[in-house]
């Protein structure tokens, strides 16, 4: 686990395991889950055949694991359940798949990420999903299990939310500078 917070992602060779990578950014969130090939193909319920996930023929599957991919996981806010925005789905270098699933960035506030594809895949299946934000920093770590799928945090106020309340305050404290500037320049001016 260690490796895997040092050096990014893990590589998912083993079907048993896999990995969640969430990242926020002031524009969205990014949702990137990384799973060896054999339990990508438990996805689409069909005998995992290697020759599918080889670069060559990758493409024969990529849409099948494409709609596949929009029921990985489950993001809901305290008000609304999250729709993915967009979804790639690619093969790493060392050929396992990678599924990148795009969300607006969540408000301020709760937010759940439920880890549905665990229940479709080996019984000892498990996950670690580790949340980041821009500059990678770890924000909460936690190992998933077909008992408990589920990651719960606080969705952080963004840069340009805490910027903005300091530029409105400013903008209005610049506007009434300005009229006042104004008035005094008009005052000076009927004097003459």
């Amino acid at each position: 686990m260690a490796l895997l917070l040092v050096g990014g992602s893990a590589q998912a060779h083993d079907p048993l395991l896999s990995s969640v990578d969430q990242k926020m950014y002031a524009e969205g969130m990014l949702l990137k889950v990384t799973m060896a090939r054999a339990s990508a193909s438990q996805l689409l319920k069909e005998p995992y055949r290697e020759s599918d996930y080889t670069p060559e023929h990758f493409p024969n599957v990529q849409s099948l694991l494409m709609m596949a991919g929009y029921d990985l996981l489950d993001v809901t806010t305290a008000k609304s359940f999250m729709v993915p925005q967009s979804l790639d789905v690619q093969l790493a270098p060392q050929n396992d798949v990678v599924f990148e699933i795009r969300y607006a960035r969540p408000p301020p506030g709760p937010v759940t990420i439920r880890a549905t594809y665990i229940n479709k895949l080996q019984d000892r299946h498990t996950a670690t999903l580790v949340v980041t934000d821009e500059r990678n920093n770890v924000l909460k770590f936690k190992d998933l299990s077909r008992e408990d799928a589920t990651l719960q945090m606080e969705a952080p106020e963004t840069p340009f939310t805490q910027i903005s309340r300091w530029s409105r305050a400013s903008i209005i404290w610049m506007g009434a500078l300005l009229c006042s500037g104004l008035a005094f320049f008009y005052w000076l001016r009927r004097r003459r």
